[in-house]
Parts: C-alpha cells; sequence; structure tokens
C-alpha cells in the first residue's frame, strides 16, 4: 500500500470476537480504550472536601448511558428536555454524564424529532404513552452493552460521582437502585441487560409502577437496592413542575 521510500506505516490488524459474547455487524465501529491507573486519576481528580471515586468507571465491562427524556412534561407545559439550565439545553446537561463515566453506548428514549435527535440514537418506546416504565424497557432492548444507567433527563443534580457509587455497588451481576426512605429511585440507577425480558413484561402490563418494577427485579435478583443517605439524596432531586424550576435555580416562582 505504500511506495518505497514511504514514512508511513501500514498495519494490519485481525479481532477474534471468539468467546467475548460480542457481536458485530456492518456498520458497527471498533474502539480500542486504553484503561488508566484508578489511584493516579483519583489523585488528580481529588479536590478539598471531596473524593471522587471512579474505581468501577474504569473496568473493562461495557456501559451503556440511558437518557430517558420522553415524558410529556404536562405538569411543566413545556418540553423539560429543552429548559435552559445554566447556559444549555437540560439534554445536554445530562448526557455530558456519559462522558464522564466512560459509557462506550448512548440511547435517548425520547421523541424521534426530538433536539437531541443528532446527538445519539433515539429509540422508540414499544408501548407508547405507558410511562417511563416503557423508556427503561426499550433502552435495555435496544442496548449491547452489558449494563444500563439509566439517567432522567429532569434531574440536572445528578453528577459523576454519584454515577461512580452506583456503578461500584453492582456486583454478581445484579444492578443496583438507590432508595430514600425505602423509596427507590429507579430513574438513576444501573440495570444488567439480563433485566430486559422483565421490564418488557412489566411495561405492556396493567401495572406500570416503577416501584412494583424495582420489587419484582429485586426478587428475580437482578438488582440489589441501595439505602442512601437523605442528607445526600439532593442528587437525585427532580423538576415536574415550573414551581420545581424555579426553586432549582434558586428563584421563588
Amino acid at each position: 500500500m505504500n511506495g518505497d521510500g514511504s514514512a508511513k506505516d501500514t498495519w494490519h490488524f485481525e479481532f477474534s470476537l471468539e468467546g467475548s459474547g460480542l457481536t458485530y455487524e456492518d456498520g458497527d465501529a471498533l474502539g480500542v480504550r486504553p484503561t488508566k491507573c484508578a489511584e493516579l486519576a483519583e489523585e488528580i481528580l481529588r479536590v478539598p472536601g471531596r473524593h471522587v471515586t471512579i474505581g468501577a468507571m474504569t473496568d473493562s465491562v461495557s456501559l451503556c448511558f440511558g437518557l430517558l427524556a420522553g415524558g410529556l412534561s404536562s405538569r411543566m407545559g413545556t418540553d423539560k428536555a429543552s429548559l435552559d439550565w445554566r447556559g444549555q439545553p437540560l439534554w445536554q446537561h445530562q448526557l455530558r454524564l456519559a462522558a464522564e463515566i466512560g459509557a462506550n453506548e448512548i440511547l435517548i428514549s425520547g421523541k424521534p424529532d426530538g433536539p437531541y435527535r443528532d446527538a445519539a440514537k433515539t429509540v422508540a418506546d414499544e408501548f407508547p404513552g405507558r410511562g417511563p416504565l416503557a423508556g427503561l424497557a426499550a433502552l435495555l432492548a435496544a442496548m449491547k452493552s452489558d449494563w444500563l444507567v439509566a439517567v432522567a433527563v429532569d434531574m440536572p443534580f445528578l453528577d459523576r460521582t454519584t454515577l461512580g457509587l452506583l456503578l461500584d455497588a453492582r456486583g454478581d451481576g445484579r444492578g443496583v437502585v438507590p432508595t430514600i426512605a425505602g423509596r427507590a429511585e429507579p430513574l438513576a440507577a444501573i440495570y444488567p441487560r439480563a433485566l430486559a425480558k422483565l421490564a418488557r413484561v412489566k411495561a405492556g402490563s396493567s401495572d406500570r409502577s416503577l416501584q412494583a418494577f424495582v420489587c419484582d427485579a429485586e426478587a428475580a435478583g437482578l438488582v440489589r437496592l441501595l439505602p442512601w443517605n437523605a442528607e445526600r439524596a439532593g442528587c437525585f432531586r427532580s423538576v415536574n413542575t415550573r414551581a420545581d424550576w424555579a426553586a432549582a435555580h434558586g428563584r421563588k416562582s
């Protein structure tokens, strides 16, 4: 491929997926990501009074960042995903987390013509109009990664430290759902791909309660519940109304 005297080197590599559990289809891309020294990275990221845990975000297990942005926003009166949060659309603010946790796949549960349509692959619900559980089911069915990091678009205070703690709490093939005072926060949680079947069944049933879904997932041994200190639960704060939005910005509605 190169002429005599060329300063350019051409290398040919072949990769076998045998035994890896991975699949490759026409149009897919192969990424080679080096791992970093977790201890050194933590030292660099450490700031006074705060410690960032990144151990789980440097492993070789694949992560899909799934943004749930398909809600009707009826209580807000306008599409929450497009609201301006500190100089950028809320969906874009949330999507930054995908890069911060090292996700190698990004999916968005939302409208095909939503403002985020060019940022990542948009996944349509199999059961339209059936709430966030339908969005979770769609993400789990569409992803190719081992784990789904599910994040609601209306949780602007969620950060990489919180997601890192949730990722660290995985084990034995079980995902992690934080709980506050006994109530689950299923829209800021980690789910294994093995949960796709149960999610689809629940999304298509008459009981589409997220709390019931989490209970069934725990009973099936697919997630564990992680009690969260109520004093540190502000990261899970969601904005559903204009009053919520004004309060989140530190203003009176």
